[in-house]
């Protein structure tokens, strides 16, 4: 009978042991369920619109002809008369520095060529050619001093190179230091003058010597063409309206429509994105499925952007 109850007991304890684990083994594979994550997107419609590639920028007056104005020598300013967009003839004295340095020594150094002029003079007298060599020697090189002195004195002035206007200049007050062959002054012949403007290297590429321009000075509107072409730097014509009275001070803006596009695709600039192949791609929400459509993109306006590519208006575009 006691072998009996140890066998009952044996056996409950086994079933309740296997009972046990087959409860904790299903408690591991049954699934946790998780509410899911409702994910939002932000779109916008994709539309149709006539653009215009163009630009609208500013110009400034410019010559193709600047004259630098500097001095040779270090000094220390004695004369200064330019100021912006003043009108200047041949020879005008602009600028001037210090020359007591240099005074004394080139009036020793004229009298010294006179000496040596009296002493050529009186070897030649003599006949005594190894005499009338000496003395021609001394002359010439006392004259390269002479001349030395010229060319420093002659350098202490700025003079205005041809008729033109003050287009840039450093402001100093007299007696201020000006190292040498620092540009103080530059000059800008009207007769080589035209308007200067940077269109950008995308646009530059677009433009011609000879094309049209809408210019527009102080308010005013004008037509202009393209005159030169350096690099990204674009020159027009000045308006023969005010070409006798150019003013460095103008405000002027430069506009020019390049082409029309009419039903152009846009989409927002900022769900174009590019990918590891350099491949631009917008992403369309279509009922619940995303779309990946890899389109080229052309003009920005605004905050929208030209797309080429399988996009059609009303199109649902992923912003994020």
């Amino acid at each position: 009978m006691r072998r009996k109850l140890v066998l009952i007991f044996t056996l409950m304890l086994v079933l309740g042991t296997l009972s046990a684990c087959d409860t904790l083994k299903k408690s591991k594979t049954t699934p946790v369920l998780i509410e899911n994550r409702h994910i939002s997107m932000v779109t916008e419609p994709a539309v149709k619109m006539d653009i215009e590639e163009k630009f609208d920028v500013s110009g400034v007056i410019h010559s193709s002809k600047i004259s630098r104005l500097s001095f040779s020598r270090t000094g220390y300013l004695t004369y200064y008369n330019a100021y912006m967009g003043q009108e200047v003839k041949k020879g005008d004295l602009l600028a001037a520095i210090d020359v007591s340095d240099i005074e004394h020594n080139m009036k020793i150094s004229k009298l010294k060529l006179e000496q040596k002029s009296i002493d050529l003079s009186l070897a030649q007298r003599t006949g005594d050619l190894y005499k009338i060599k000496e003395a021609e020697i001394a002359y010439e090189m006392q004259k390269m001093e002479v001349d030395k002195f010229d060319t420093l004195y002659a350098n202490s002035t700025l003079l205005a190179p041809f008729d033109g206007v003050v287009s840039t200049l450093t402001n100093r007050e007299i007696g201020t230091r000006v190292n040498q062959g620092y540009t103080l002054i530059n000059i800008m012949d009207v007769n080589e003058i035209g308007i200067k403007f940077l269109p950008g290297q995308k646009m530059v590429s677009k433009l011609s010597e000879g094309d049209s321009l809408e210019l527009t000075v102080n308010g005013v509107p004008y037509e202009s063409e393209v005159m030169l072409i350096n690099n990204n730097q674009v020159y027009a014509e000045v308006p023969q309206e005010i070409a006798s009275q150019v003013d460095m001070d103008y405000e002027i803006q430069v506009k020019k429509i390049l082409k029309t596009y009419k039903d152009a695709m846009m989409v927002p600039s900022k769900a174009v994105y590019k990918e590891g192949d350099n491949t631009y791609r917008v992403r369309v929400l279509v009922g619940e499925e995303v779309r990946v459509i890899p389109v080229e993109v052309g003009i920005k306006v605004d905050e929208l952007i030209q797309v080429i590519g399988d996009v059609h208006e009303g199109d649902l575009i992923i912003i994020k």
